[in-house]
């Protein structure tokens, strides 16, 4: 998700840098397209992405080093994101990036319990990805910001609950409703529901 995220940011930068880090190479082949695909496009370009670093990494390591050492793929892709993390920070820097992404009504559906669960780390970890994202936007004075809003049930399924994503949300978010205030345009929710209109 934070890879994702990040992407959409950039996509938002003007005049980007055309080098990209080694480790994060995967970029250069989003990089052709990102700017004129969809968010849709864009999430299958960033998916694929990971699936090829992992399938490059499918290696017999037996084979490869003799039985003397193993090979973890997770690492591989840690330093991969850890290297298009700061990438991408600089680019927001020099560009003075001013954006703003709202990601409305994160949830999951209820259907069979493995789908269920997939679903809510999927909100999990957008959770967790745009707290670190916008924490490094603001210790770096990048007037950029991420939002999200989550029905507050969601908070309760078993995924969400075990990793304090409640706290998170506490601690970063607002709860907003249209009861908690009078009915006019100074109501928190006014800014957004013109904004989706």
């Amino acid at each position: 998700m934070k890879r994702l995220l990040l992407v959409l940011l950039l996509s938002k930068t003007k005049d980007l840098e055309q080098h990209v880090p080694e480790d994060a190479s995967w970029f250069k082949k989003v990089y052709a397209e990102f700017r004129s695909s969809s968010v849709g496009q864009l999430a299958s370009l960033v998916t694929d992405s990971v699936i090829g670093s992992l399938e490059a990494l499918q290696l017999d390591v037996n084979k490869a080093t003799s039985g003397i050492a193993s090979v973890n793929p997770s690492i591989a892709i840690k330093r991969s994101n850890d290297a298009f993390q700061k990438f991408a920070f600089a680019q927001f820097e020099r560009t003075s990036l001013k954006a703003k992404i709202f990601l409305d009504e994160m949830h999951f559906a209820y259907r069979d319990k493995q789908t269920l669960g997939a679903d809510a780390a999927l909100v999990r970890d957008t959770v967790s990805a745009i707290r670190e994202i916008n924490e490094k936007l603001i210790e770096k004075g990048i007037d950029s910001m991420l939002y999200m809003s989550i029905r507050s049930e969601f908070l309760e399924h078993q995924e969400i609950a075990v990793s304090d994503i409640a706290h998170t949300i506490e601690s970063y978010g607002t709860e907003i409703s249209w009861e908690s205030a009078p009915f006019d345009k100074q109501h928190p929710m006014f800014e957004i529901a013109l904004a989706r209109l």
